[in-house]
C-alpha cells in the first residue's frame, strides 16, 4: 500500500528565504497562489502552517531542475518530524535530481557542506548525492521544482499508506548498513545530559537502577541517525524520556518497534503529537503522563515569557514505580524516594550552572527562585 500523496512540477517557481528559524516560525519557502496547492505547503497538524510574503523586487534565477527538499534547521526534532518527509515521497514518484533546500536568509548559499548534520544524515541516507544538493538563502525564482506533499508532520503524525512506504525502504537500507551491528535487547534513551532544561530531575539516579537491571543507557547525541534508528528497531523494549530523541524513530516502518514506553512531560494535549508518530511503529506502546512541573527559569528575550518546553520536572514516585512494575519494564526495587530527591537537587543546580554560563541572558533569576521553591515544596512532602 502506498501514501496517496499529491505531487506536482512548477516552473519559475517563486522561493522566499527563511525570515527566522523554521522551527520558530515557517516564515519562508515555496510561494504557492493557487488554492489547490496548499496541500503541498509546510503543514503542522495536516493544515498549512507556513506565511510568506509576496515579492517585491527583481529576484535571481536558479536555473536548472530540482526536487524540493524543505527548509534547512540545525534542531533535530524539527528536522526530523517536519523537513525530512517529503524525499520518499519524491523518489516513488520520479527520477533522481538535484535538491533545493532553502535556508534563513543570513546563511550562505552552498550545497551538502552547508547542512546541519542530521540534514546530511538524512540525505545519505536517501542516497542523495553530495553534488545534487543545492541551498539558497535568498529569495529566488527558481527554473523548475517538483515537490511533493509531506507524508508525515509535527501535530498530525504520518498519512495514510506513508508508515509502509518507510518500512520497505528502511528494512533493506538499514539492513544494509547495520547488518553486522549487536541487538541490544533492553535500551533507555537518555536525555540526562541535556543541560538547557526540558528534563526530568534525578533522571540519572533512575538511570543507575536501569542499568542493574540490564538497560542499556543510550544518549542518541552521540550516535549516527541509521544507528539509533537500527538500535531502536531491534531491541526487545525501548523507554524514551520525553524530547527530541523520540522523532530519530521518523523514518522507520510499521510495527519497527516492539515494546515501547514513553515517558512525559507535558499537557495531554502536546502528547498526542508523540502518541501519532508512536502508535503505528510500534507493536506495544504506553504513556506515563505523571509528573511534578516546576515550571522554567529560561524566558524568551524579547517577550519575556517563560519557555514552558525547557520546565524541570520530577518524577512521582508511586506512579513511576507502578508504571514500570505494571509493564513489566523493571522492578525498581531499589529505588529511594530521598536518594532521589538528593540527585535531582544536584540536577537542578548543574542545569542553573550550566545555563549561567551558556544562556545567561534567558534566565529570569525570580522564576529561578520559584523553581527551586517549588522544589523544597514537593519535597518536603516525603
Amino acid at each position: 500500500m502506498h501514501a496517496n500523496l499529491v505531487s506536482r512540477h512548477f516552473q519559475n517557481i517563486s522561493v522566499q528565504a527563511f525570515r527566522d528559524f523554521p522551527e520558530r516560525g515557517f516564515q519562508g519557502g515555496c510561494r504557492f497562489s493557487r488554492p489547490e496547492d496548499d496541500v503541498l505547503r509546510h503543514s503542522r497538524y495536516w493544515t498549512p502552517n507556513d506565511t510568506y510574503t509576496p515579492s517585491v523586487a527583481s529576484e535571481p534565477v536558479v536555473e536548472g531542475e530540482y526536487a524540493y527538499a524543505g527548509a534547512v534547521t540545525g534542531h533535530f526534532g524539527h528536522y526530523m518530524a517536519e523537513m525530512s518527509h517529503r524525499f520518499l515521497p519524491t523518489l516513488l514518484r520520479t527520477k533522481p535530481q538535484p535538491w533545493l533546500y532553502i535556508a534563513k536568509e543570513s546563511a550562505r548559499s552552498g550545497a551538502y557542506q552547508g547542512l546541519p548534520r542530521t540534514a546530511q544524515e538524512v540525505a545519505d541516507y536517501f542516497l542523495i548525492r553530495s553534488e545534487n544538493i543545492v541551498i539558497v538563502s535568498r529569495d529566488s525564482i527558481v527554473q523548475g521544482l517538483y515537490v511533493s506533499e509531506q507524508g508525515s508532520d509535527l501535530g498530525g503524525g504520518p498519512k495514510e499508506g506513508y508508515v509502509d512506504d518507510l518500512g520497505s525502504y528502511a528494512d533493506e537500507r538499514l539492513q544494509n548498513i547495520h547488518r553486522r551491528d549487536a541487538i541490544i535487547p533492553k535500551v533507555y534513551v537518555s536525555r540526562s545530559s541535556v543541560l538547557t532544561g526540558g528534563t526530568f530531575l534525578g533522571e540519572r539516579y533512575f538511570e543507575r537502577i536501569l542499568e542493574k537491571e540490564g538497560f542499556f543507557i543510550f544518549k542518541p547525541e552521540q550516535y549516527a541517525l541509521t544507528q539509533q534508528m537500527d538500535i531502536y528497531r531491534k531491541a526487545d523494549i525501548v523507554v524514551f524520556a520525553d524530547g527530541s530523541a523520540c522523532h530519530g524513530i521518523e523514518l522507520l516502518g510499521r510495527k519497527s518497534l516492539h515494546r515501547c514506553y514513553f515517558r512525559s512531560r507535558r499537557k495531554e494535549a502536546e502528547v498526542s503529537a508523540f502518541v501519532k508518530i508512536f502508535t503505528q511503529r510500534t507493536e506495544t506502546f504506553e504513556v506515563l503522563q505523571e509528573f511534578y512541573s516546576l515550571g522554567s527559569f529560561l524566558h524568551n528575550e524579547t517577550t519575556g515569557t517563560p519557555w514552558e518546553h525547557l520546565n524541570v520536572c520530577l518524577y512521582h514516585p508511586a506512579a513511576l514505580v507502578d508504571f514500570c512494575r505494571s509493564h513489566q519494564i523493571s522492578t525498581l526495587k531499589s529505588f529511594d524516594k530521598k536518594k532521589y530527591l538528593a540527585s535531582a537537587a544536584k540536577d537542578l543546580i548543574r542545569i542553573l550552572i550550566a545555563n549561567r554560563k551558556n544562556q545567561r541572558a534567558k534566565i529570569n533569576y525570580r522564576a529561578a527562585l520559584r523553581v527551586i521553591g517549588k522544589y523544597l515544596s514537593y519535597g518536603s512532602q516525603f
